[in-house]
């Protein structure tokens, strides 16, 4: 049985080895992605502050290059202003990747995260214990949010942490970089 099972993995690695690979052409991948943009575009009239409807849909048509109204950006802009008013800064007591999809969501749409109403929504990942509190998707999060900003803006917030002493980047990398089970990936908590 052992054999029989060692030769039929073998099999199966030289197979995957030996199996072209083929890209969708560019311009069947180009229309995939304008209609995408197109119908999200058309059913996500007014972005709001969330996951469905929100800040996904902000992000994917600011990547797609669709020609999308400045209108649409302002709307969600305003959408974040009145969250975030209403809420008094506080996006999530302990879900801190609200903060970092926000953030994404405003830096795709060009607007900046350091002054919302009065509020800095990257304050809150500067506190390095609350951000990897949701396992490995709080650092993967603000590892993004970092580069975003550093990629928009060409500035970023880092603020020593106590505990670590190291920067908060740094931090976090190390943090997922540990989190790694070599044989099966990473967890999500």
């Amino acid at each position: 049985m052992r054999k029989a099972l060692s030769v039929l993995i073998t099999i199966t690695i030289l197979f995957a080895f030996f199996t072209p690979v083929f890209a969708a052409d560019k311009t069947v991948l180009d229309k995939a992605v304008s209609d995408t943009a197109a119908y999200i575009l058309s059913t996500v009239k007014n972005p709001e502050v969330g996951s469905i409807g929100g800040e996904w849909a902000v992000i994917g048509l600011a990547r797609s290059d669709y020609a999308v109204p400045s209108s649409y950006y302002e709307k969600y802009y305003q959408a974040v202003e009145r969250y975030v008013k209403e809420h008094q800064g506080i996006l999530h007591e302990v879900k801190y990747t609200e903060y970092s999809r926000v953030i994404l969501g405003l830096t795709s749409a060009g607007y900046d995260p350091h002054n919302i109403t009065e509020y800095d929504l990257t304050n809150p990942l500067s506190d390095f214990n609350k951000t990897i509190w949701q396992g490995i998707n709080g650092p993967i999060f603000a590892l993004l949010v970092s580069i975003a900003l550093i990629t928009r803006f060409l500035r970023i917030k880092v603020q020593k942490h106590k505990q670590h002493g190291n920067f908060i980047n740094e931090g976090f990398f190390v943090h997922v970089i540990f989190k790694e089970n070599f044989f099966i990936g990473y967890r999500i908590a």
